[in-house]
């Protein structure tokens, strides 16, 4: 059977480390999708997002200093429109939405606990490297990504790694059996880790999702 990933990023932030990613996990029977190919499609695509992650089965989050754009409010009232309790099962996003909104990367966090799919959290450093050209976090962005960590962990969601290279988040990525999502409903491997230390620096197991 084929696996189906995601990777959410924000390509301002992360572009490089994305497109290695890609090349690393893309297989004959592994399908890797980002944000981009459904803007290209055209269309509403917080809705499309939304159908690729309800049907992938793993979601690889990087969090950096940038939220990246929002959805219209055209494709969040789709969503509450199509699932109504969404604010009731996330109250962390709902709380969100009511005060001020939330961006694509930070929406597709969200809709991979919805559909209850294996959620991958990588945080980058404060050292790690950016995309020069187009890096350009502000007080507001950094907050708001400050905030959205503080939302993933109110529902225990946290991130596996600290990274600061390519290199580290490729080994971190690759094995973490993302390339297994396949093999039952997925568990959560709560573990600080940081890529410049090169191996665990402590482990936590926790029941399925």
């Amino acid at each position: 059977m084929s696996v189906k990933i995601f990777l959410s990023t924000v390509s301002d932030e992360f572009e490089s480390y994305r497109e290695q990613l890609r090349a690393d996990l893309t297989r004959p029977n592994v399908d890797v999708k980002d944000q981009e190919y459904f803007k290209a499609l055209g269309g509403e695509t917080l809705e499309m997002l939304d159908d690729y992650i309800a049907s992938c089965d793993a979601v690889v989050h990087l969090v950096g200093d940038m939220a990246g754009a929002a959805p219209s409010e055209r494709g969040v009232r789709a969503i509450l429109e199509k699932y109504p309790n969404v604010g009731r099962e996330l109250p962390p996003l709902g709380e969100a939405l009511a005060n001020g909104g939330v961006s694509y990367t930070q929406w597709e966090a969200s809709l991979a606990l919805y559909h209850r799919k294996r959620l991958i959290i990588a945080k980058a450093a404060d050292k790690a490297e950016r995309e020069k050209a187009t890096f350009a976090p502000t007080p507001e962005s950094r907050a708001a990504q400050v905030a959205h960590l503080k939302r993933l962990e109110a529902v225990e969601r946290f991130p596996g790694c600290e990274f600061t290279t390519r290199d580290g988040l490729r080994k971190f990525i690759l094995a973490s059996a993302v390339l297994d999502a396949r093999g039952g409903r997925a568990s959560r491997t709560l573990c600080r880790w940081r890529d410049d230390a090169l191996q665990p620096r402590a482990r936590h197991s926790a029941g399925d999702l």
